[in-house]
C-alpha cells in the first residue's frame, strides 16, 4: 500500500468551511463555497457553540442540497481534557473527557436539526450512547447520518496505558464496551461511514509529554487493515467496505463507480490469505504518528485499479 500510494492518483471533494475561520460564531459565505464545487459544510474539529448560528447554517446549506458535518463535542465539558474519562484516565492521573460531552451535544444538535431542518452528519462518534437519540431522530423523520474512525473501531482508552501519545485523538479513544457498540453499529446500520481521521504530526507534535502533545493519528494507510481485523467475517466486512465507500459516497453526491461490462474501474485487490508487516520506512505519509511499526495484520493489498489504470502494492 505504502509506495504504491506515493503515485495515486485520487480525486478530492471539498468540504467548506462552516464559519468564519472555524471560530462558530459567523456562517461563511456559503453559495459562494457551494458554486466552488464544495460537497458539504464542516467545522472540521471545532465547536459551534451557538445554536442559533448552527440553525441558520442547516437552514442555508439545505437550500443548496449540503450536509452539514460536526464533530459532537461540549466544548465546556470537554475544555482541558486529554482522554476518556473512566479507569484509566483516575490511574494514569489525566483529566478525563466525560461520554457526557459528546451526549450533551449529539441532543443539543438533533434539537436544531428538528426545529431548522436540513442535513446533519455526525463524523467521528466515539461513544455508544449517542446512537439511541441518533437512531430515535432517524425514525422522526430527520435527515441525520452519522460516522466513525477506524482507530475507535481498533482501539480503546486502554490502549493508552503507557501514555502512548499516538492514541490521543480526538474525540478520545472511549470504553472496550464503547467500542464494541460501535462495531455493533456499523453492522446494523445505525453507523453510516467509516472514516480515517488521517491527522499526520511530526514529532515536535508528538514526542513530547502526554499533555503537550498534539491529537491524531496518521491513520491512512493502515484503515483497511484495521477494517478486516475488527471484521473478520465475510457478511461483517461487506458491511464494513459499504461505510467506507457507497454511503459516504451517496451522502454527498457522488455517483459510485460499478463494477461491470463497460464501466471505468476503480476497485481493490484484498489478498485475504496473506499478511502485511507495517514498516514505517515504507509509509507514504510523513507523519510519526502512526503506531504500527513491525505490526502484522492479516490480509495484504495487492493493486488498486483506478481510471482503469493498474497500481500494483
Amino acid at each position: 500500500v505504502y509506495q504504491l500510494a506515493k503515485g495515486l492518483p485520487i480525486d478530492i471533494y471539498v468540504a467548506g468551511a462552516l464559519t468564519r475561520d472555524l471560530k462558530g460564531h459567523e456562517i461563511t459565505e456559503m453559495f459562494d463555497l457551494k458554486r466552488a464545487g464544495v460537497r458539504m459544510f464542516s467545522q472540521a474539529d471545532a465547536p459551534i457553540d451557538s445554536s442559533r448560528t448552527l440553525g441558520l447554517a442547516l437552514q442555508y446549506a439545505q437550500q443548496m442540497g449540503c450536509p452539514v458535518q460536526l464533530v459532537p463535542v461540549d466544548s465546556d465539558l470537554a475544555r482541558g481534557g486529554l482522554m476518556h474519562e473512566g479507569q484509566m484516565s483516575l490511574r494514569l492521573g489525566l483529566k478525563g473527557i466525560p461520554d457526557l460531552a459528546e451526549h450533551i451535544q449529539v441532543a443539543r444538535d438533533l434539537a436544531v436539526l428538528a426545529y431548522f431542518g436540513g442535513q446533519l452528519h455526525f463524523t467521528k462518534i466515539s461513544s455508544a450512547a449517542c446512537l439511541k437519540p441518533i437512531r430515535a431522530a432517524r425514525n422522526a423523520g430527520l435527515d441525520v447520518t452519522c460516522g466513525v474512525s477506524s482507530a475507535h473501531l481498533f482501539h480503546c482508552d486502554e490502549d493508552l496505558a503507557h501514555f502512548e501519545t499516538e492514541y490521543k485523538l480526538w474525540p478520545p479513544l472511549r470504553s472496550r464496551l464503547d467500542r464494541e457498540q460501535l462495531r455493533l453499529g456499523v453492522l446494523d446500520g445505525s453507523i453510516d461511514v467509516i472514516c480515517s481521521d488521517h491527522m499526520p504530526e511530526d514529532e515536535q507534535g508528538k514526542d513530547v509529554e502526554f499533555a503537550r502533545a498534539d491529537y491524531g493519528m496518521a491513520s491512512l494507510e493502515a484503515v483497511f487493515l484495521q477494517i478486516h481485523h475488527v471484521f473478520p467475517e465475510e457478511s461483517e466486512l461487506d458491511a464494513a467496505i459499504e461505510a467506507l465507500t457507497s454511503r459516504p459516497a451517496r451522502r454527498i453526491g457522488i455517483e459510485q463507480s460499478r463494477i461491470e461490462p463497460g464501466a471505468e474501474a476503480e476497485l481493490m485487490v484484498f489478498d485475504r490469505a496473506d499478511q502485511t508487516q507495517f514498516n514505517r520506512s515504507e509509509c507514504a505519509t510523513q507523519g510519526v504518528n502512526l503506531p504500527y511499526h513491525g505490526h502484522l495484520f492479516s490480509g495484504r493489498i495487492r493493486a488498486v485499479v483506478f481510471k482503469n489504470q493498474t497500481y500494483l502494492a
